[in-house]
């Protein structure tokens, strides 16, 4: 199996780098080495899907390659803790408002949350949503499903606030 590894920021894909020793191809600005890829996709829908439709997705590459998104997320102060890693079990994205599940085949000691994808930042904002929240999952799901099963897309969250800038600081 072939691993792409989805981030939206540098600054997420920065310790994946150093710790595969993945090289960027100048061309594609892929980072690889044989078995992982690494993309980064950059913030919201638009970045994202443009990103994905350059890795040319009508081929049969994708047959045996395991989407997995890592990146930070906000989540519901009721549900989450900042600072801690979750396994997406759901997706809703609120723009399509069509929800989305990832077939969680493997068994982790991961605490799976929901997701709901928005299209703007919720920083200083009173939201209700619960579980996470992100800017990328459900474009990101929602492009690479007609080619790759849902068991093998991943979404691994790590909460970086509780809809408050003043969390952003304690990460």
């Amino acid at each position: 199996l072939n691993f792409l590894i989805l981030t939206a920021l540098q600054s997420e894909a920065k310790p994946i780098i150093s710790y595969f020793d993945l090289n960027k191809d100048p061309k594609t600005h892929i980072y690889s080495n044989k078995k992982i890829f690494l993309l980064i996709t950059g913030v919201g829908e638009k970045n994202v899907i443009n990103k994905l439709k350059s890795l040319e997705l009508k081929g049969s590459s994708w047959s045996k390659t395991v989407i997995l998104n890592i990146g930070i997320a906000g989540g519901n102060q009721l549900d989450t803790k900042i600072g801690n890693i979750y396994l997406v079990n759901s997706i809703f994205d609120q723009q399509s408002e069509r929800e989305y599940f990832p077939d969680l085949i493997i068994n982790t000691a991961l605490e799976e949350m929901p997701m709901t994808t928005v299209s703007e930042p919720l920083i200083n904002k009173d939201c209700s949503l619960r579980g996470l929240v992100d800017m990328e999952g459900g474009s990101i799901i929602k492009t690479m499903s007609p080619f790759v099963p849902p068991h093998r897309l991943i979404f691994l969250k790590i909460v970086s606030d509780h809809f408050k800038s003043s969390d952003l600081k304690r990460i």
